[in-house]
């Protein structure tokens, strides 16, 4: 974590990497950076070019895409207000997630969305590393629970609440018509991180320097003349 009381005069947006995350089944490792004030702008721009219709070109029809991207909006906006990490694979953001400790008792998941970083091109179990992250934070705070509101739309026919349901997370008892919360709790946060590593290997980034993410990262879809030159050499 950045120290606030030090007065910030560079005007480059950065990012701290918090974690490398390996799948057991692929090389494409995933980088979660943890994002500051300082990538209020870069994030704002991530946004505003993410066209998810362009990440899927080949769907019938794209109900629930608005609503998707409502999430991802939803994370970028609590920048600075809450914790917000960000998901990069081979250099492309490919998920953003939002989360605060609520009365110091319960983790509350704000925001969590997931994305392919080219057309068609999944970055699997993206959404499983950003989850390891909050397991751990729950863990570190000692709190006993994590909340979330699932959303009720269906983008590419997928609900999320399938995914939270692989995780653990179950409806709430203290719902009411006003509310549809989902919780998980009575369970051992340090065990739930290990079970996602069935899945990936999981590496902390202790020492992580800020990194100018506008430099660092692409919000390009397609090779960028760097990824061309690398194909042209490998043929």
């Amino acid at each position: 974590m950045l120290n606030p009381s030090i007065p910030n005069n560079n005007t480059h947006f950065k990012g701290i990497p918090i974690a490398r995350v390996i799948p057991h089944n692929s090389q494409n490792e995933i980088i979660l950076y943890e994002l500051t004030k300082k990538d209020i702008t870069f994030a704002k721009k991530m946004v505003q070019k993410l066209d998810l219709k362009a990440l899927h070109p080949n769907l019938k029809d794209y109900n629930g895409f608005v609503s998707w991207k409502t999430i991802i909006k939803r994370a970028v906006e609590r920048i600075g207000t809450q914790p917000v990490i960000l998901a990069v694979q081979n250099k492309r953001p490919c998920g953003i997630m939002a989360y605060k400790n609520n009365d110091g008792k319960a983790s509350f998941l704000s925001a969590l969305a997931t994305w392919p970083t080219k057309p068609n091109q999944t970055a699997e179990h993206a959404g499983k590393a950003l989850m390891r992250k909050l397991f751990q934070y729950t863990q570190e705070q000692q709190n006993k629970i994590i909340d979330l509101i699932p959303a009720e739309t269906k983008p590419r026919g997928k609900s999320c609440k399938d995914f939270y349901s692989m995780l653990g997370f179950e409806k709430s008892h203290h719902n009411n018509d006003l509310q549809n919360i989902w919780e998980l709790k009575d369970t051992n946060f340090e065990r739930k991180c290990a079970q996602l590593e069935n899945f990936f290997q999981y590496k902390e980034i202790t020492d992580g320097k800020e990194q100018n993410l506008d430099k660092v990262l692409t919000l390009k879809i397609t090779d960028t003349l760097k990824e061309k030159l690398s194909k042209l050499f490998k043929k």
